[in-house]
């Protein structure tokens, strides 16, 4: 992949391999010689409240908004694949992120599936994890997700009985296959107008 910087929304319920992917889809693609950086929305809502359970819908919304500035940084700066990883379920959820874009990076979504007796095995012996090692958390969440109104992706993938790299490769291809926007050189989206506050 080269030219214009991409960026891949990766989002699914508990243990569908969010980070696990993100991490290997960004080592991919530096082990070919291109740049990648990896935005984790869990550790950005940890930065303003690292008390679990994660759940706090204004937090979320901080949080996705810093995550958005983040990117905007990381494609200035021209890496070739910004990954954001996180809870983006409901079309608010991606549009706390997407609104607040200033570049002109075009957003893929991956959401990613998994069964939820595959969830509670991996998430047994994962001593990183904090609420969602509770059973009954893991399985509340899961049906939070089952029971979001299907919303248009451009990849849906099950990673229940996948290997990471099976994941990965089937990524990497969706990316080399994306045709860049046609953005005329610009850089930015247009902007209506500033404000800048004045103490």
């Amino acid at each position: 992949m080269t030219g214009p910087s991409k960026l891949l929304v990766v989002s699914g319920p508990i243990a569908a391999g969010k980070s696990t992917v993100a991490a290997a889809l960004a080592t991919a693609f530096r082990d070919s010689g291109r740049t990648a950086a990896v935005v984790d929305l869990d550790r950005i809502y940890m930065m303003l409240d690292d008390r679990p359970p994660m759940t706090d819908p204004r937090i979320s919304r901080q949080a996705r908004r810093a995550a958005a500035a983040l990117t905007d940084h990381f494609v200035l700066d021209a890496i070739e694949l910004v990954i954001v990883e996180g809870t983006f379920w409901t079309e608010s959820e991606r549009d706390e992120l997407t609104s607040r874009l200033t570049t002109l990076v075009q957003p893929v979504f991956l959401t990613l599936r998994v069964a939820v007796e595959e969830a509670l095995r991996r998430v047994h012996g994962d001593t990183g994890r904090r609420a969602s090692r509770n059973p009954a958390f893991l399985r509340a969440s899961h049906a939070d997700f089952a029971a979001v109104a299907p919303i248009a992706t451009d990849a849906i993938i099950d990673s229940t009985s996948l290997t990471v790299d099976a994941v990965v490769a089937a990524s990497m291809a969706m990316l080399e296959h994306l045709s860049p926007p046609d953005t005329n050189g610009a850089l930015f989206n247009d902007v209506d107008c500033v404000h800048i506050p004045v103490c």
